[in-house]
C-alpha cells in the first residue's frame, strides 16, 4: 500500500455521492458508459479494508507497466455510504447494515443505465436484460464481493480481458510470438488454413 504506484491508482478514484453525479460523469448524450466502470460500494467499517488490504483501485487506475492510462479505457470510482443512498439502492447493493464485504461493480463502455436501477441475478443482471445491448443494462455489468486482493485482482481482468483468435489464411504455416520489449517469444505454430 506504499508504493508510489499504489497512491497513484488511489488518488486517481473518483469519490461519487449520487447518481445524478455519476451519469453526469459517465454518460455521453445517449445515456450510455462512455468508458468502462469500476465501481466499489463499502460502508465505514470497511474502508480500512478497501483502502489498505485491497488496496482498490491498485492496479486498475494511474499509469500501468505497459505506459497505458488507465483512464482512457477505465474509471474508478469509490461509494462509501452509511445505511444506504440513492447509488445503493439504484445498483441494488444491499444495506450498510448487512454489508459484510465490499461490492465490486463493473459497467463495459457503451451499457445503458436502466431507468429504475439494476436487478441482479446472482451476479449478473436480471435475464429481462441480458444479451440486448441496447436495452438498458444489456448483460453489460457484473458484480463480485470479497474481502480478499488477489480474488478482486483476478475477477477484474477477467472483466476486461479480450480474446484474440489468429485465423492463418496462408497456404503455410506461420510462426505466432509474443514481443515485449526487447525480446520475442515463440508461442505457437498455426498450421495453414487453421485458428488458434
Amino acid at each position: 500500500k506504499d508504493k508510489p504506484e499504489v497512491k497513484q491508482a488511489q488518488d486517481r478514484v473518483l469519490h461519487v455521492v449520487s447518481l445524478e453525479q455519476l451519469q453526469t460523469i459517465m454518460l455521453d448524450e445517449e445515456g450510455r458508459l462512455e468508458r468502462n466502470l469500476l465501481m466499489v460500494f463499502f460502508t465505514p467499517r470497511l474502508e480500512e479494508l478497501v483502502t489498505d488490504e485491497i488496496v482498490y483501485p491498485y492496479p486498475f487506475a494511474g499509469m500501468s507497466p505497459q505506459s497505458i492510462w488507465w483512464e482512457d479505457l477505465l474509471q474508478t470510482v469509490s461509494i462509501r455510504y452509511h445505511r444506504s443512498n440513492d447509488l445503493s439502492r439504484f445498483f441494488g447493493i444491499d444495506g450498510g447494515d448487512d454489508m459484510e464485504s465490499p461490492v465490486f461493480v463493473f459497467g463495459k463502455r457503451g451499457a445503458k443505465l436502466p431507468d429504475e436501477g439494476l436487478r441482479w441475478l446472482g451476479d449478473t443482471i436480471e435475464a429481462q436484460a441480458l444479451g440486448d445491448r441496447n436495452q438498458a443494462g444489456g448483460g453489460m455489468f457484473r458484480r463480485y464481493s470479497t474481502k480478499v486482493r488477489t480474488d478482486f485482482e483476478t475477477w477484474m481482468w477477467r472483466m476486461i480481458e479480450v480474446k484474440v483468435v489468429f485465423n492463418n489464411r496462408h497456404e503455410h504455416p506461420v510462426e505466432l510470438y509474443w514481443i515485449f520489449e526487447t525480446r520475442a517469444d515463440f508461442k505457437m505454430e498455426i498450421a495453414a488454413g487453421e485458428s488458434a
